[in-house]
């Protein structure tokens, strides 16, 4: 039997969801039992061995997910949202859409009766498909959508290619809800965007898309390679949050004012051993009601030190689960900040005749009844910008995207290929000619670096990306890539 679709009726111009404001059912709230898992794919004809193996191999993703569902205390639940092209007439199309269940063999049956179509240019209606996925049927929980296309959507070019080359609609598609409001919601809402890198075709789109929200690109040149990715990243994503609802070391806050300094103990990172330090007596609050962000694996909040009688500003960061490794983890952390910070003064040396400087804020791991935190110096949050990240994105439209990239550049050959320093984020400081970066990440040779350590195939989707420039001349590295 052909699959269910929505009928196009429903997407005319005042109905459309595509053209008028996303769906209120988007609106999502955080830490419950619901692992929600959304498919959206091209479901045009080369796409069709993708589209067979989530069918067929959905089994094995819920198996990889056994350790959260065996003891019910969390549920997988699964969705499918699959687009084309609009047809010569350029009016509407049938959208292949099967919302969340639990029934995993229905769903598996539908995903395999679809039947592939024809595109009729190059490009298809990606923006149709994710501004679909904000009429499903959310429920709180860990939210994600994987994302299967080897084309762009309406209005973006390709390698080679202008948009008009491969599109009718090089402007986009009338229909089109911009890119930047679907994706914007999928952040406010906490929608965790995975994208499945089959061609060189979508670069540019995804690269627009990674100015709005942090992308995690996985690299998919064959269709057998889905159901282990896909498994281990929903697997890698729950984990990053599945303990934070018995985080205790937010009880402080709930039983006393906004500033109830505790005692800690501060530890140094000096030639990357752990030695206790006592010869001051330092005191922290963190302001549990003042959050300034929370990433995959931590929270950052503000708060006082108080040291020699003197009272701090600082950011405050503590991971969200409360496992017992957290002390390893942060210290883990620290260390690669100080081995940052150890490449910027490398690279500024190497750069002595340069005005402008590279520099990493110094971080402290400290201890207190509650827990580990990191404490940093507090920076302008209004100015604070994502320069790249761990995959392919890099704003090229920043004036300063040179040496930050070429810094990037220079500890992969500094270190002898072994790491690279990504995820450049922070603010430039005209006052003191200095960019000031804070939370790196790193890829190694050996992925030793945590759980965005992409390893040699993050060195490689940095070239991909990177081209180098005056300074990496400068630094002589410019022959020196993967």
């Amino acid at each position: 039997m052909f699959p269910s679709t929505i009928n196009s009726s429903r997407f005319d111009t005042k109905k459309n969801p595509r053209s008028g404001p996303l769906s209120s059912r988007a609106v999502i709230k955080k830490l419950t039992t619901d692992i929600n898992v959304c498919f959206v794919v091209d479901c045009t004809h080369s796409m069709k061995p993708y589209i067979k193996e989530i069918g067929e191999k959905i089994f094995e993703i819920v198996d990889t997910l056994r350790p959260f569902t065996k003891d019910n205390k969390f549920r997988l639940r699964i969705s499918f949202v699959g687009y084309y092209d609009y047809n010569n007439k350029d009016t509407y199309y049938d959208l292949f859409v099967k919302d969340f269940t639990v029934n995993y063999e229905d769903f598996s049956a539908y995903v395999m009766a679809i039947e592939t179509q024809y595109g009729y240019d190059c490009a298809e209606d990606v923006l149709g498909g994710l501004n679909t996925v904000s009429s499903l049927n959310w429920t709180n929980g860990h939210n994600m959508i994987f994302h299967f296309a080897d084309a762009p959507g309406h209005g973006w070019g390709a390698s080679g290619f202008s948009a008009g080359d491969i599109s009718r609609f090089k402007e986009g598609h009338p229909n089109d809800v911009p890119y930047t409001d679907i994706l914007k919601t999928f952040q406010s809402n906490g929608i965790y965007y995975n994208f499945a890198k089959i061609t060189e075709f979508c670069d540019y789109m995804i690269n627009d898309f990674m100015k709005v929200m942090d992308i995690n690109i996985m690299d998919m040149k064959s269709p057998y390679d889905m159901a282990k990715t896909v498994g281990v990243t929903i697997h890698d994503t729950v984990t990053c949050t599945v303990e934070t609802r018995d985080r205790t070391v937010f009880r402080e806050h709930k039983t006393g004012s906004p500033f109830c300094p505790s005692k800690v103990t501060r530890y140094p990172i000096k030639n990357y051993d752990l030695t206790q330090y006592d010869t001051e007596e330092l005191y922290i609050s963190v302001m549990y009601d003042k959050k300034i962000s929370e990433g995959c694996l931590k929270y950052a909040f503000e708060g006082k030190a108080i040291v020699k009688n003197k009272t701090l500003d600082v950011v405050i960061k503590c991971l969200k689960s409360n496992k017992t490794s957290g002390k390893q983890d942060l210290l883990m952390e620290v260390k690669l900040i100080s081995l940052a910070g150890s490449l910027s003064a490398a690279f500024n040396r190497a750069l002595s005749n340069e005005l402008w400087k590279i520099k990493y804020l110094e971080s402290y791991l400290v201890e207190n009844k509650n827990g580990f935190f990191i404490l940093e110096k507090p920076i302008d949050t209004k100015t604070y910008k994502k320069f790249t990240n761990n995959g392919m994105y890099i704003d090229r439209n920043d004036a300063y995207i040179n040496i930050i990239t070429a810094y990037s550049h220079f500890t992969y050959v500094e270190t002898k290929h072994k790491f690279m320093v990504v995820d450049l984020q922070g603010i430039i400081s005209e006052e003191y000619k200095t960019v000031v970066l804070t939370d790196p990440a790193f890829h190694s040779s050996e992925k030793i670096c945590g759980t965005t350590d992409f390893g040699v195939e993050g060195f490689k989707n940095f070239f991909q990306s990177h081209e180098c420039n005056s300074y990496c001349e400068a630094l002589g590295i410019q022959h020196d890539r993967l």
